[in-house]
């Protein structure tokens, strides 16, 4: 079947589409869309739209359409697959405690949220977030902190606010600083929401 086979073939389509008043440029333009429609196989669509089986190249459009909250160019593809897989559960999930500590663990890192009626210090009204950095995951640097933050922000319930409440980071595993080798390390981090 050549191509302007397939294009009449579609004609009967077309006219069912379009209203009585359309040019004939319309109608061929539709025609020849249909045709190539027709073309694509329906199991291509299906790949794309898999977090796990989509080429990575079409990832950051995959993540845009499933609205993963936070996004890095410089993630390994694991750590982008996990972000595309989680986001529809994360956002029916979206401020609970659940939704938090799901949110980060695709970084390999856990979280506690406590909220300010399990704990007379916090502020009426705000949570506390204690983030636990475990080792074998990538490094902890400034870009990471503010990923991990927006992780949390976009996760958390929205009718508790994160300013003027600490967050502590531990960071389990070996940690060099300077010449000295320590075990544990607790970084406590004071941020306002912007």
């Amino acid at each position: 079947m050549s191509v302007s086979d397939d294009i009449a073939a579609t004609q009967a389509i077309a006219e069912g589409i379009l209203p009585d008043n359309a040019s004939p440029i319309e109608r061929a333009v539709l025609c020849a869309e249909i045709a190539r429609m027709a073309l694509v196989d329906p199991g291509s669509i299906a790949t794309i739209w898999n977090g796990d089986t989509c080429p990575s190249a079409l990832l950051p459009w995959l993540a845009r359409s499933v609205s993963v909250d936070v996004w890095d160019t410089s993630w390994t593809e694991a750590v982008r697959r996990s972000a595309v897989r989680n986001s529809p559960l994360i956002h029916r999930m979206k401020g609970t405690v659940w939704a938090v500590q799901r949110a980060l663990s695709q970084y390999g890192i856990s979280a506690s949220l406590t909220e300010w009626w399990q704990d007379e210090s916090i502020e009426r009204g705000h949570i506390k977030v204690s983030i636990k950095y475990g080792s074998g995951t990538s490094s902890f640097n400034n870009d990471f902190q503010v990923l991990t933050l927006q992780s949390v922000r976009s996760a958390k319930p929205k009718s508790r606010p994160m300013d003027n409440t600490v967050t502590e980071i531990s960071v389990a595993g070996s940690v060099f600083a300077g010449a000295a080798t320590m075990a544990r390390v607790t970084a406590i981090i004071s941020f306002r929401e912007s």
